[in-house]
């Protein structure tokens, strides 16, 4: 998918796509990497690239009734945290420790659908 044709629709439209099949899980996923690949060496806010776990989330999806099923989703670790990722709650001073548990967001977010996460460290100082 074009950049350009993904950043014009929000989450619940992108799910859509994928429930009907315009677009899957994988392409969309590929989009937000290759996004995050091009302006993080100027921005500098993906720390933790989960790409091979996203990937694999990805080509194992299986369309349902879920909204957010097949969307990618970048977290930022003081938001939440989410099972087996490091999480430095957004500061460089703790070390990359992997989190136990997911946060009450990042369950939610898995019942919606999304179990694509990209990044989990996002826009740390």
């Amino acid at each position: 998918m074009d950049f350009n044709a993904y950043r014009e629709k929000d989450g619940l439209a992108l799910g859509d796509l994928v429930q009907r099949g315009e677009v899957s899980a994988l392409e969309l996923l590929e989009t937000a990497i290759a996004r995050a690949e091009a302006v993080n060496p100027k921005i500098n806010t993906v720390v933790y690239r989960g790409f091979d776990q996203a990937r694999a989330a990805a080509r194992s999806f299986k369309p349902g009734s879920q909204p957010f099923a097949g969307v990618p989703l970048l977290l930022k670790d003081i938001a939440g945290s989410c099972w087996g990722m490091p999480t430095r709650s957004g500061s460089s001073f703790v070390p990359d420790t992997p989190a136990t548990a997911d946060s009450y967001i990042v369950a939610r977010l898995r019942r919606a659908g999304n179990n694509q996460y990209v990044d989990f460290a996002l826009l740390q100082a």
